[in-house]
């Protein structure tokens, strides 16, 4: 199965691609229509993915301090085993850090 660049926060390789976000179901709608994203967009406005998965917390930008999800990438096999965690996300060349 081959792997597609990951375009939000969390990315998963299980069972085909998927994207978990605490976005609404309807920007993943309107984003996956966008791009032609040939793998679904899970939205997880409650966040039970994302705190499982440990990339929720506090984050600091400009000196102010908050809290908001990590950038992370989770390949993930066909058979449900994390077979590689990427937390340095470098959007730019992603697709190169996941093939």
């Amino acid at each position: 199965m081959g792997r597609h660049p990951v375009v939000r926060d969390v990315h998963t390789n299980n069972q085909g691609d998927s994207n978990k976000s605490a976005d609404s179901q309807k920007s993943h709608l309107k984003f996956t229509e966008k791009y032609k994203l040939p793998f679904p967009l899970i939205s997880d406005t409650e966040k039970e993915i994302i705190f499982k998965y440990g990339v929720w917390g506090k984050k600091k930008f400009m000196g102010k301090e908050y809290d908001g999800i990590f950038r992370t990438t989770f390949i993930i096999s066909e058979t449900g085993v994390i077979e590689e965690i990427i937390t340095k996300v470098n959007t730019k060349e992603h697709t190169s850090q996941i093939i």
